[in-house]
């Protein structure tokens, strides 16, 4: 492993567990820095990266980061809306830099957060774009979980209104 690319995963580490507001921040300045790198090395620490900010979990609570529900209304967590951003940002740097698989499996993550977030419209809209890219290329694995987080949007999308659905999924 190259020297530089240690070194953030070091820093990352060390800011993870320190709960840094700052994580975001070094992503993005990680990604001026990613060009220098293989297009394989530079997605995968990118992904790392993301996916480790988006599992993030509270250090009070030691729960993974979900919503707030006040009353019977539910309010987006601010650290939530914050993923929601980053790996938004993330997406169309991906776009720019022409980074198809990267972008595809962060617009994967963006479908189970708007997921998490009770916002199914917006996850089945981008997950039924990525669908039909993906059924094009040879990533089974990645078709697959769509797949799955599409059928799930569709279904609370139909049956939670009628009152079909009861369980939490």
């Amino acid at each position: 492993m190259p020297q530089k690319v240690r070194k953030v995963l070091i820093l990352w580490h060390e800011w993870y567990f320190a709960w840094n507001s700052e994580l975001g921040a070094l992503i993005e300045t990680t990604r001026g820095m990613i060009d220098f790198f293989s297009k394989a090395k530079a997605a995968k620490l990118l992904r790392e990266l993301v996916d480790s900010f988006l599992d993030m979990k509270h250090e009070a609570t030691g729960k993974e980061v979900s919503l707030c529900v006040c009353g019977p209304f539910t309010i987006p967590d601010p650290s939530m809306c914050a993923q929601v951003s980053l790996c938004q940002d993330c997406i169309e740097w991906a776009k720019k830099e022409n980074r198809m698989f990267l972008r595809q499996a962060l617009q994967a993550r963006l479908v189970a957060l708007y997921v998490d977030l009770e916002k199914y419209n917006k996850g089945l809209e981008i997950a039924t774009v990525l669908l039909k890219e993906l059924k094009k290329i040879d990533d089974k694995a990645l078709l697959v979980e769509v797949c799955q987080w599409a059928w799930h949007c569709w279904l609370l999308i139909v049956m939670l209104p009628c009152g079909l659905v009861q369980w939490n999924l």
